[in-house]
């Protein structure tokens, strides 16, 4: 939320990846209104693919690799 409040104007928003912790996902989403959480478990589970465009990835001590799985054709 840091990063974010620093660089954000009117064309950004921000996406939240989040790796387990499936169950606070509503909490997360009522306490950040206006931020996106996603659930990477989703995504892995149902063979899905991220459509984002026009990021900037920044991780919380997550290997790259791991999201750029979801982002990029397999």
């Amino acid at each position: 939320m840091i990063h974010y409040n620093e660089c954000r104007n009117q064309n950004t928003s921000l996406v939240v990846l989040v790796k387990g912790h499936t169950l606070e996902l509503h909490g997360l989403i009522s306490a950040y209104p206006g931020v996106t959480f996603l659930s990477e478990d989703y995504y892995y589970k149902y063979g899905k693919q991220l459509r984002l465009s026009n990021i900037i990835l920044a991780t919380a001590g997550q290997p790259i690799e791991e999201i750029a799985e979801l982002l990029w054709e397999r």
